[in-house]
């Protein structure tokens, strides 16, 4: 498990004025940034460390009204390598 170790709504409140919601993730030798844009239409980027190969699926409640919150987890795998697949804590985006 990734475990939520910064969000910058809650570490750095107001320090919003990119408009970008940063978070991090943290766990097993593994840190994924995770930069949040928009409101209705979201645009996620995602920074895995150490750098390599490796698919990541979101996973989170289908909703129809894309002005709602999402409950989303991100699940990381590495395909090919004996490295168990790993996912983050939950959080509303």
């Amino acid at each position: 498990m990734l475990d939520l170790v910064y969000d910058s709504l809650v570490d750095a409140p107001g320090s919003g004025g990119d408009g970008v919601r940063r978070l991090r993730f943290a766990g097993q030798g593994w840190t994924l940034d995770v930069d949040v844009r928009g409101q209705e239409q979201l645009t996620v980027d995602l920074r895995i460390c150490p750098a390599g190969p490796v698919v990541v699926e979101s996973r989170g409640g289908d909703t129809d009204d894309s002005s709602a919150a999402r409950l989303v987890s991100f699940l990381l795998r590495w395909p090919g390598t004996a490295q168990r697949p790993v996912r983050t804590a939950w959080i509303m985006l």
